[in-house]
Formats: C-alpha cells, sequence, structure tokens
C-alpha cells in the first residue's frame, strides 16, 4: 500500500489527477493508514476535475472517517467551485451569513 500512496502523490505532483485517483483510490482500497487524509485528497483531486458528485463523495467520508480539519475545508481553493453547493455547504460546516 506504502508503494502505491507514493505513486499516487507523485501522479498529484506531475498534476496526472487521473491517475494520482486510482492509485489513490488502490491505497484506500488496501487499507493504507490515514484513511481520512486520503479520502480528503480523493475529494480535493475530483473536485479539480470537475466531478463535483464524486468530490462530495469522498468529502463525507473523508468527515466519518473523522478528518479532523473541517476549518480548513472552507478555505480550500480545489473546492472554490462548490461554494455554492448546498451539500459542500453543510460538509464544510459553512454558517449562513445572516443572523
Amino acid at each position: 500500500p506504502e508503494l502505491w500512496y507514493l505513486l499516487a502523490r507523485s501522479y498529484e505532483r506531475l498534476g496526472n489527477l487521473t491517475q494520482a485517483i486510482a492509485a489513490a483510490e488502490r491505497v484506500q482500497r488496501l487499507g493504507y493508514t490515514g484513511r481520512p487524509r486520503m479520502s480528503y485528497r480523493l475529494a480535493r483531486m475530483y473536485a479539480q476535475t470537475g466531478d463535483e458528485s464524486a468530490a462530495l463523495d469522498w468529502l463525507e467520508r473523508a468527515l466519518a472517517e473523522r478528518y479532523e480539519d473541517r476549518p480548513g475545508i472552507q478555505g480550500d481553493g480545489a473546492f472554490a467551485a462548490l461554494r455554492d453547493n448546498p451539500r459542500f455547504i453543510k460538509l464544510a460546516g459553512i454558517l449562513p451569513a445572516e443572523g
């Protein structure tokens, strides 16, 4: 699993998100440590490819796995296109502006 993790990170750094996603999903299936963080990375990568549904599914999974930096989700630029999505607003814990 560690080699798949390193491969996923390498592809991600090279900007090859399709291959990075495939390797990262394999890491998750193999049960490598740091599952919440990898789920969050997958959410980010899917968001960057424009697959909003998969991005939100992985973000939800990361939170269910106890991803710890929930406040950081709001400011993460990878999710810029999702800022008005009601599901994203709920998952990121964004409070309404009024009141």
